[in-house]
């Protein structure tokens, strides 16, 4: 047997050691090229989150911004309603005590005129 003839296969059969070890790199290749392209898809995911979180927290904090200026925009509004409220109350009240006092000013006014004519009536008799 071992007068055999060694038989030489073409070119395109042919397998060399290079070509095996490229054989068996290539599982671990093309493993370390999905978990790198897994590592851009979860980035790009991450981002995207992360811009969503952000808007989220700008658009509650406007939100929240919003309805406190709008509360503010309401107790004040309240406040002057009470105000006016208050400022008729008083200026009726005001208005009243001085329509008072007139009509008191008037009646002393009217009594001491009386009493200017009578004192006069009694000096004249």
């Amino acid at each position: 047997m071992d007068d055999l003839p060694i038989i030489e296969l073409p070119e395109p059969y042919r397998i060399d050691e290079a070509q095996l070890t490229d054989q068996a790199a290539l599982p671990q290749l093309m493993e370390q090229r999905m978990d790198a392209a897994l590592q851009q898809i979860e980035q790009k995911a991450s981002l995207r989150t992360d811009r969503h979180i952000q808007i989220m927290r700008e658009n509650m904090h406007k939100y929240v911004e919003d309805r406190f200026q709008e509360a503010i925009r309401g107790s004040d509004d309240n406040a002057l309603a009470l105000v006016r409220g208050e400022l008729k109350i008083r200026r009726a009240d005001h208005h009243d005590s001085i329509a008072r006092s007139e009509a008191r000013v008037v009646e002393l006014v009217r009594g001491i005129l009386n009493q200017y004519d009578s004192a006069t009536r009694v000096r004249q008799e």
